[in-house]
């Protein structure tokens, strides 16, 4: 392009205008590179929690308020293309570096127990049958990609560690503690917790309820169930029910139960920070269970299921299959949409990761199922027995908010 626009301008061609074109040719040649860093394709693909930052919900909404927010944010998920990994120049990559970035990656994912770091986790499980349908949908969307979990493979990656086992196939309730060194300790905290947690459950007439699948998606690189909540409306028990979302209320009575102190000062925060007694008081800080808990922070309320995730370092050339990934996201929740589970227990871990980062399952340092309260005949029966409801504000819930 340059070199027309040279030999037009001759040495006696020095108008602003002949000048102003020729500054032009190299923005116009760049124009469209800058273009492609703002489109859909970008290589930056944002992470589950950042998919969902913009839908928040209020503490006492309703599950037909609460849904309504939920579908319309799933429904704006997109399939992720499959770029081509660049080296650090921007350029294609030979085998050779793949293969190193991949190792990388892989190296990346099984950081965790490598540094001695371990977190705390409250998640419910899929009923087998659930579990077992969901695994066959997963097998049949992510057949189209034909990858290897070998790094030497010249076709797709995928590493076994993102494709979470059928058995341990779950829904995210909450994260009270993240990534934080295993102290002496640690087994003393988890004991705690782990009892804060069964005398919130009971003591907040937390009782069993459903959800119901909503969508089979992408949500940045993670394959996906999301859901919604269900409830009694007259004779039915649907998704537009006008009683308070269980899921939202769960959340928020567990994040509540470990980061805030009982107004008597009986009931102490059980985080990092307020254990390890760091920072000015006057400074503010934002808990790891507010931040990190899928449904709260800065995006309250989506409810999900991961099946696999897919890495940066997959292939060497762009892969244009979406639209036959997205045929099969779109079939697999036909099928599934309104199939419900019930949320009747929630078990809490303190793993180390040697599942990756989304399957906490892998040989846990603590493991303990609590079932969720049950109503019977007018009574709350639970896994904490011999608790007078009498006298018990002020240690699980302050004075002004009863129970």
């Amino acid at each position: 392009y340059n070199l027309p626009l040279r030999r037009r301008m001759s040495s006696t061609d020095t108008s602003p205008s002949a000048a102003l074109a020729f500054a032009l040719v190299p923005l116009a040649l760049l124009l469209p590179r800058l273009a492609s860093l703002f489109t859909e394709d970008s290589d930056d693909v944002p992470s589950l929690l950042e998919e969902f930052s913009s839908l928040q919900l209020q503490a006492g909404c309703t599950i037909h308020s609460a849904n309504g927010r939920r579908c319309a944010s799933y429904s704006a998920r997109k399939i992720p293309r499959v770029r081509a990994y660049k080296d650090s120049r921007g350029s294609p990559c030979s085998q050779a570096v793949l293969e190193e970035a991949r190792r990388s990656e892989l190296s990346d994912i099984m950081k965790w127990p490598r540094i001695g770091k371990s977190h705390r986790t409250c998640i419910s499980m899929l009923d087998s049958s659930t579990a077992s349908l969901l695994g066959s949908v997963r097998e049949k969307i992510m057949s189209v990609y034909s990858a290897s979990d070998d790094v030497k493979t010249k076709s797709m990656w995928i590493p076994a560690q993102n494709v979470i086992p059928v058995t341990d196939l779950h829904v995210t309730v909450a994260t009270p503690w993240w990534w934080h060194t295993l102290t002496e300790s640690h087994g003393e905290i988890t004991s705690q917790m782990s009892s804060r947690l069964r005398q919130t459950l009971l003591l907040g007439m937390h009782h069993p309820f459903s959800i119901e699948v909503d969508t089979v998606t992408f949500a940045g690189s993670n394959l996906v169930v999301l859901w919604r909540t269900v409830g009694p409306r007259g004779d039915v028990t649907d998704r537009h029910s006008t009683e308070r979302d269980p899921f939202v209320y769960l959340r928020r009575e567990i994040a509540r139960c470990f980061t805030t102190a009982s107004s008597c000062g009986r009931r102490e925060p059980l985080t990092h920070t307020s254990l390890a007694g760091k920072g000015p008081p006057t400074l503010k800080r934002h808990n790891t269970i507010e931040e990190k808990t899928p449904g709260m922070g800065e995006g309250d309320g989506f409810i999900h299921t991961t099946l696999a995730r897919l890495p940066k370092s997959m292939s060497r050339y762009n892969v244009y299959n979406r639209d036959v990934v997205k045929g099969l996201c779109d079939e697999a929740t036909k099928m599934l949409s309104g199939r419900r589970i019930l949320i009747n227990h929630i078990r809490f871990l303190h793993t180390t990761g040697l599942g990756g980062g989304s399957n906490p399952c892998v040989q846990p340092l603590f493991d303990e199922t609590i079932p969720l309260p049950e109503k019977k005949a007018g009574r709350t029966v639970g896994p904490v027995r011999d608790v007078e409801r009498i006298g018990v504000k002020g240690i699980l819930f302050d004075e002004e908010e009863g129970e």
